[in-house]
């Protein structure tokens, strides 16, 4: 509540203007309204730490409790699909610092990307950086080589080695099969991926190798087979092998990405004087910031009018970290 007197031919009037300040902040890469009832900071994420391997299926996630803070949300997002697998906002209250994800949500070799966020009564804290995990693979032991009839070709995984095979988007794979026919009449071998024919390449004698290569544009989930044929059987009795490919999306760039985290000022203030504001700045990116200006303003409303009170540069700010700055600004006037 701000009172104004003004006197006019020695008559005193009192006005009595009931108004809510808002100091909006705005920088160069990133804008913030912040509440002081809400929560300032996010979770401190402890686990699954950022980049580990080999997670469990059924993960137990665990953050550091944040000041003000009734519940928490917790947000886990497929890479591969982009889809949002878990939404606590809309499953599940989460009051403590630790939660076991149920099984089920999550699949084997796949990366997955999560973030946090703190909130009570009035409202939600800003959100954590991210941090990622890949899940891990059950290691199947390859079978052992049939022992086939002397007619029989067989066919082997030569390169790669191993059946399941992790790509980025973009990225191209050479697969070699080893292929063998003890009655030495090896005729050709075809080429598959998710069941259509790409390739087929003569062999001859009861050794040889054949390769076929190939750029893989798209994300999901692929089956390479390579197929062996004899001549004395052929199209009767054939030998395979498979290599299934997970392709994934590329990581993405590293970028800074700013928020305003607090801000203080003055519960009234008189037009014509000024006024102290403090206010911190994060970067929750994962790249440096340059020099950046933050920007002042006074409205009524965070909808309504803003006039500019003053523009104020700040110094790089490296990932992940925050600095406050104090600045003076006057108010020369009340926004509508």
């Amino acid at each position: 509540m701000m009172k104004y007197q003004f006197r006019v031919n020695r008559v005193s009037v009192t006005l009595l203007v009931l108004m809510v300040l808002y100091i909006v902040m705005q920088s160069a890469l990133g804008a913030g309204v912040v509440s002081a009832a809400t929560p300032a900071s996010a979770p401190t994420k402890f686990s699954p730490s950022n980049g580990a391997t080999g997670v469990s299926l059924a993960p137990a996630f665990s953050w550091g409790a944040v000041s003000g803070a009734t519940h928490y949300g917790l947000y886990i997002r497929d890479m591969v699909t982009g889809n949002l697998v878990f939404d606590s906002d809309g499953q599940i209250s989460l009051t403590g610092t630790s939660f076991a994800l149920p099984s089920g949500m999550l699949v084997e070799g796949r990366t997955y990307r999560w973030n946090m966020r703190a909130g009570n009564a009035a409202g939600w804290g800003p959100f954590s950086t991210h941090w990622s995990f890949t899940t891990g693979t059950t290691i199947v032991p390859p079978a052992p080589a049939p022992v086939a009839p002397a007619s029989d070709p067989i066919a082997n995984r030569s390169s790669p080695s191993q059946q399941s095979v992790t790509l980025t988007q973009g990225q191209s794979q050479n697969f070699t099969a080893h292929v063998t026919d003890r009655d030495g009449d090896l005729l050709r071998v075809e080429w598959y991926l998710n069941g259509t024919h790409q390739h087929s390449a003569l062999v001859s004698g009861s050794s040889a190798s054949s390769s076929w290569a190939h750029s893989f544009a798209s994300q999901g989930n692929f089956t390479v087979q390579a197929i062996v044929f004899d001549r004395r059987n052929d199209g009767t009795r054939v030998g395979s092998c498979t290599w299934v490919v997970t392709v994934a999306a590329p990581a993405a760039p590293a970028r800074p990405d700013l928020t305003v985290s607090s801000v203080s000022a003055p519960a009234s203030a008189e037009t014509g004087r000024s006024i102290s504001v403090t206010f911190t700045v994060r970067n929750q990116g994962t790249a440096p910031a340059g020099t950046f200006t933050n920007r002042v303003f006074l409205a009524t409303t965070p909808h309504g009018e803003q006039i500019p009170l003053g523009n104020f540069q700040m110094a790089s700010l490296t990932a992940g970290a925050s600095s406050q700055q104090t600045v003076e600004v006057t108010i020369n006037m009340i926004p509508k």
